[in-house]
């Protein structure tokens, strides 16, 4: 991580602390992103989550995720208002980061045997950052960076109280998007300003206090 995004992960945890002293169940997963985006692309990454119960079928859940796309590509190392002088074809580096800080509420529906099925509507803050280097010039360029609301709707599969032990197994599935910026970028290359859809898939463990 650069400075950058040293700045933007303890940011981020730096919201996510507070919530984890008052959590009754924490958890840690692996996070898998599908998306159609360019620099996107269809990274992994790995999420924190602190929830709350407000009642018997509502939580209130806070989490936190980071994401790393890398991809190499053959054409002109350009990102901003950066262009390579002169502008030759060269191999490229090209890599995305993405910090996720999300709140939600979970609604248990139903429960089948042993697991339970919930629902999970979110609204979510995504911070994305991007660099290239030229493998032959040996020159970098860093992309415009932004910071997307975004809104998304999950489906969470958990197996609650395994054998009354405190540890709960779960499996989710949410489609996301990440609304378009509000600032209009001419002339230069801002690959995150648009819309942006996307589908998650994320499978972890969390401990419940008793």
């Amino acid at each position: 991580m650069n400075t950058r995004q040293l700045i933007k992960f303890f940011f981020s945890l730096f919201l996510l602390l507070p919530f984890l002293g008052a959590a009754q169940e924490v958890g840690i997963s692996t996070l898998k992103i599908n998306s159609g985006h360019y620099e996107l692309e269809k990274p992994r990454g790995i999420g924190l989550a602190a929830a709350y119960p407000l009642n018997k079928n509502l939580r209130l859940v806070v989490e936190y995720g980071y994401f790393k796309n890398e991809r190499v590509y053959y054409g002109f190392l350009t990102g901003g208002f950066f262009i390579a002088a002169p502008p030759t074809p060269q191999s490229v580096e090209s890599n995305t980061t993405l910090h996720v800080v999300e709140i939600s509420v979970m609604v248990d529906l139903f429960r089948i045997h042993h697991f339970q099925i919930s629902a999970n509507p979110s609204l979510g803050w995504h911070m994305l950052d991007a660099n290239r280097y030229g493998r032959s010039s040996g020159e970098s360029a860093d992309l415009f960076g932004v910071t997307k609301p975004g809104l998304g709707f999950a489906l969470r599969l958990e197996t609650p109280d395994v054998r009354s032990l405190p540890f709960i197994f779960f499996l989710s599935g949410k489609a996301k998007v990440l609304l378009s910026s509000n600032i209009l970028i001419t002339d230069v290359e801002a690959p995150f300003h648009e819309e942006i859809g996307l589908t998650q898939l994320q499978a972890g463990v969390s401990f419940r206090f008793k």
